[in-house]
């Protein structure tokens, strides 16, 4: 039988995406060996992910923004649970370096899940609580690791 979640969560990398053109290129592969060097040595860096979101007239007010699309960058770390053998399409997207890590050392250095919604429910609960706890808590800058604290 067939895992649908991999018991080692890997943090892809290998390609970026270019700002003007919105493409995604390859990067050269002792880029990659310079990225992972320094994931190991310096430990995994935070990198802004643009988010889109409608927002609520009576959220707008409360926040003090403009009612429309709502846009902001969320500093991440990117891990998924997609087993190797399914996960052609995310590794064409995002590269086929990786380093996977044992699910107990992302809990153990603060690691969450992600909870996507659907963007038919813009009004739902669940995504004003998300909403408003992305724009209230900060992040720190780097991953620090247990024998760092």
């Amino acid at each position: 039988m067939a895992l649908h979640t991999s018991i080692y969560p890997t943090h892809w990398f290998g390609r970026r995406r270019d700002k003007a053109t919105k493409e995604y290129y390859t990067l050269p592969e002792e880029e990659c060996f310079i990225i992972l060097k320094n994931i190991i040595l310096k430990g995994f860096k935070f990198s802004n992910c643009r988010e889109m979101s409608k927002i609520h007239p009576q959220m707008a007010k409360k926040l003090q923004v403009e009612v429309g699309q709502l846009s902001f960058e969320s500093p991440m770390i990117s891990f998924t649970d997609i087993p190797f053998h399914t996960s052609e399409y995310h590794r064409e997207k995002y590269g086929n370096w990786g380093l996977a890590m044992k699910r107990e050392w992302l809990i153990c250095n603060r690691g969450q899940p992600v909870i996507y919604r659907s963007f038919d429910k813009e009004d739902s609960f669940l995504h004003r609580m998300l909403l408003l706890w992305t724009l209230l808590n900060p992040v720190p800058d780097k991953l620090v690791t247990r024998h760092e604290k």
